[in-house]
């Protein structure tokens, strides 16, 4: 009858509303619609700019695959500027760097690890950053008055390690926002425990990977933005797995705290080696030309 009609319509126009408030607050959250300039609401724009971003068809429309990227667990930093969606290009981005060369890291534990556990993941995510840049160097300390890093763990709306202040940034359940972290000299890193952590996660159970969050978060804790690079540690959405550092990683590490010394002789030796080949060879040539004439 008309009234069921009706209803159905009805259903099927809210469920349109919520999709595009969903949307919306999607780009403002990660500044494709700037969150802080009044009249910067060209909604086609942000879109295109959020399709560039993650390497999707550039149409300016919501899309079934640009709905999909939208809905995967990701970090809770902005991808882009405040300003509203100016992109770079495919590269690493940076933001301010820690001064100090020794800094220390205070954890609180999550619900689903045992602290062991926690406390090694957390371990092994810092060595990852300190393998492939001669600096800074992490230690783990047992007093939050100490620390340049604080790591937590919270619902909601959440602060962080004891005595820290209400976080702006509230978390939004399961499978959404993962984690977030606030660049230097901040040092404070908040994970989500709504969700479900494991070292490296699993589809069969849903877990996310802790690791793999962790060595992200810490990574804009060092001072990185996130990656337009398909495949980078540093790219928004989360991976299950154990992470693996993509080049594009390690040269925003270095651009901020530079190469390790043994790797820098390395390649200076691989060039010498080449300029050594080279000169042997004009040599080769000199006593072939003498001893003919």
């Amino acid at each position: 009858n008309s009234d069921y009609a009706f209803e159905i319509v009805k259903s099927n126009i809210d469920v349109v509303c919520l999709m595009c408030s969903d949307f919306q607050k999607y780009l403002s959250d990660y500044h494709y619609l700037s969150p802080s300039r009044s009249g910067n609401h060209d909604i086609k724009t942000a879109l295109k700019n959020f399709q560039k971003f993650f390497g999707l068809p550039v149409t300016g429309e919501l899309d079934e695959e640009t709905l999909y990227q939208m809905k995967k667990p990701r970090c809770g930093v902005p991808d882009v500027d405040e300003n509203g969606g100016r992109l770079r290009i495919k590269r690493f981005s940076t933001w301010g760097k820690w001064r100090k060369t020794d800094l220390k890291y205070y954890l609180s534990f999550g619900e689903d690890m045992s602290e062991a556990d926690q406390a090694r993941v957390m371990a092994r995510a810092f060595q990852m950053w300190s393998a492939v840049a001669s600096k800074p160097k992490f230690t783990r300390t047992l007093s939050v008055s100490n620390a340049d890093f604080r790591i937590s763990f919270g619902k909601r709306k959440h602060s962080g390690v004891p005595g820290e202040r209400q976080c702006y940034s509230d978390f939004d359940g399961k499978d959404k926002v993962l984690a977030h972290a606030f660049y230097p000299q901040d040092g404070r890193l908040h994970f989500d425990d709504d969700e479900y952590f494991t070292e490296t996660g699993s589809w069969w159970n849903g877990s996310q990977s802790l690791l793999y969050v962790a060595v992200h978060e810490i990574g804009h804790a060092l001072g990185l933005r996130h990656s337009d690079v398909k495949g980078t540690v540093m790219w928004p959405t989360a991976s299950r797995g154990t992470p693996k550092l993509h080049q594009d990683d390690i040269d925003g590490i270095r651009s901020l705290y530079g190469m390790w010394k043994a790797l820098k002789k390395e390649v200076d030796w691989e060039v010498f080696s080449l300029l050594l080949a080279r000169l042997n060879s004009v040599i080769d040539n000199l006593d072939t030309y003498f001893s003919g004439s």
